[in-house]
């Protein structure tokens, strides 16, 4: 079984299409946490003009399962079952940055913030 390598990962998950098609960057993985960066950039606006909700749902999962995948034996599959995103302010430029951390790992089902 291979073991987990943060650099091999990063590139893994940089290559993926959805990943890059939203321009998403993950900075760190490791020991259950991860940082990922989404930048702001015309192609991701709504018609309000701001970051449209869906991208941020995005990045929120994706810094999830990232910080899941860190510990999670890498044969194994995961896939998202239920997310929940409050918005309390829009983003209109810059970077976002989300903190992934697995707050519980059971047998069949993980749970993180």
């Amino acid at each position: 079984m291979r073991k987990y390598d943060e650099a091999y990962y990063k590139e893994q998950v940089h290559a993926l299409p959805f990943v890059r098609l939203m321009g998403m960057r993950l900075r760190s993985a490791s020991g259950g946490r991860s940082v990922m960066e989404c930048r702001m950039r015309p192609v991701l606006r709504n018609s309000s003009g701001v970051l449209y909700g869906g991208v941020l749902g995005a990045l929120v999962d994706m810094s999830i399962a990232t910080a899941l995948r860190s510990v999670m034996p890498l044969a194994l599959r995961m896939t998202t079952i239920e997310y929940k995103v409050n918005f309390f302010k829009p983003v209109v430029s810059g970077t976002v940055t989300a903190h992934g951390v697995i707050l519980r790992l059971g047998s069949t089902i993980a749970s993180g913030t």
